[in-house]
């Protein structure tokens, strides 16, 4: 077989590239190959020759094999059956389908007019192309349902053994080839060895004319008429690149929003992490008194409540960090300001209670003796019993602290009963962050507190939390009350 791609063809890829850019998207103007897709297009332009036909020269002879598919390119083909015409092909219709499904005999001769150019595509390569593309199938079978091709396809194939049957009988007579052996006969070869239909066997070479360079191809196609038929040539040319376009807009516009998403939208969650425990002996100014400087120190346990953007929410859960839904009705601005006004004052409030109970058992006149404690911009009561510890030990000297980390948190009443708190197991990994020795709990919680921390101390009131440390001083760490 000649070679498909024909000597013109045989240029480096970079070179050729644009040529068969512009001849797949004009071949996509010819009804054969109009749905084809862009890899089978590339596939047609590879196996298949475009050739300049001599005006008269025979492409198909009635009656005889040569199974190529044609597209009529430019000029005007002629039909002729049995000596008489049978029309003419105009630029862009196709013919030798015929044939190549059954393999057989021509049923035309085709003739080429003036200034005739085809596009062949051999026989191995036509089949194959049918065998992968269902949009070249229907263009060649459009009155067969794809479920019945290949009963088709064997129907075509007995067809063509009894019309080549016919063939060689009408050559050289019923003698030769008798009507009983029919068309079922799988041993009638007429073009065998040994036996010769007119004008040869079915040749598989190419069709004779001169095969045009891809430039010329390319010039030849481009002057194709537009197919009322089919989709508008630009609808084929565009709609690559405008949808290239459309999807890389989009892209850009979910990228952009999926990150304004990310960044600025804060879900109605808040994040629960453990603050950095603060060390409080430093925040107490005492005036008026003598003061102690304990040799331990006294650690405030506080939580972190944070809204993160969607991006942050997602970090944190991915974290496992503990999270809460925040109540609609409290989401709003004024509803924040209210909720963080009572906190505010809460803290301020416990701060003032820890300083009257620690004066009041150290018994330090509040008339002569002025205590501050830094406002850390903290809210809730919980600091208060930390506070009062701190205090007394600052103004009695009892060095209760005795040199070890002291972390405690419970909400001081005026009376010094110690009330419960609020995310206690997330304070504790705050005092673990500082190697705490020792924690003190409202009484009750103490199975909150699960922790490696060596003394734990549940305490009811101020004055149980102060001889709990006093007695700590005496007693080894396992020995202390948990």
């Amino acid at each position: 077989m000649a070679d498909p791609m024909g000597g013109r063809w045989q240029r480096p890829l970079e070179r050729m590239q644009p040529r068969m850019n512009r001849l797949r998207q004009e071949l996509r103007r010819v009804p054969a190959f109009a749905h084809c897709s862009r890899s089978e297009l590339s596939s047609v332009i590879r196996w298949g020759d475009l050739i300049e036909v001599e005006t008269g020269q025979t492409v198909t002879r009635q009656d005889q094999g040569g199974y190529w598919f044609f597209v009529v390119l430019a000029g005007e083909v002629r039909l002729v059956r049995a000596g008489r015409s049978a029309g003419s092909l105009r630029p862009g219709q196709h013919f030798g389908q015929e044939s190549l499904v059954g393999l057989r005999p021509q049923p035309f001769t085709a003739v080429a007019g003036p200034g005739t150019v085809v596009f062949a595509l051999g026989p191995r390569f036509a089949l194959s192309l049918m065998s992968v593309s269902p949009a070249f199938q229907r263009a060649l079978l459009p009155d067969v349902a794809p479920e019945d091709y290949v009963s088709h396809f064997r129907r075509m194939l007995d067809l063509g053994r009894g019309e080549w049957h016919e063939v060689a009988a009408r050559t050289w007579g019923e003698a030769h080839f008798p009507a009983s052996e029919g068309p079922q006969r799988e041993t009638v070869r007429p073009w065998g060895p040994g036996v010769k239909v007119r004008g040869g066997p079915p040749s598989p070479g190419r069709p004779a004319g001169r095969v045009l360079s891809l430039a010329e191809a390319a010039r030849v196609v481009a002057r194709l008429p537009a197919v009322a038929e089919d989709p508008p040539p630009t609808a084929h040319l565009e709609r690559p690149l405008v949808s290239r376009r459309v999807r890389l807009m989009v892209a850009a516009l979910g990228m952009a929003f999926f990150g304004m998403l990310m960044t600025l939208y804060h879900p109605p969650r808040v994040v629960i992490t453990a603050g950095r425990p603060i060390d409080v002996l430093a925040d107490i100014r005492i005036t008026g008194a003598r003061i102690h400087h304990p040799s331990g120190t006294y650690l405030l346990l506080w939580v972190r409540q944070s809204q993160p953007a969607l991006g942050g929410l997602l970090w944190d859960v991915a974290l496992g960090r503990t999270t809460l839904g925040v109540d609609p009705q409290l989401s709003s601005a004024a509803a924040e300001s209210e909720v963080l006004r009572a906190g505010r004052g809460q803290y301020l409030q416990s701060q003032a209670t820890a300083i009257t109970a620690a004066m009041r058992a150290a018994g330090a006149d509040p008339r002569r003796v002025y205590v501050h404690i830094r406002d850390r911009g903290l809210i809730g009561p919980s600091a208060g019993l930390v506070y009062a510890l701190a205090v007394y030990d600052v103004l009695s000297g009892a060095d209760l602290a005795d040199g070890r980390v002291v972390a405690a948190t419970g909400a001081l009443e005026p009376d010094g009963r110690v009330e419960t708190v609020g995310w206690l197991a997330m304070k504790v990994q705050g005092a673990l962050s500082q190697s705490a020795q020792v924690l003190i709990v409202p009484a009750g919680q103490e199975w909150s507190a699960e922790t490696p921390i060596p003394t734990v101390y549940p305490v009811r009131n101020l004055t149980e939390a102060m001889a709990d440390l006093a007695e700590g001083r005496h007693l080894s760490n396992a020995g202390a009350r948990r």
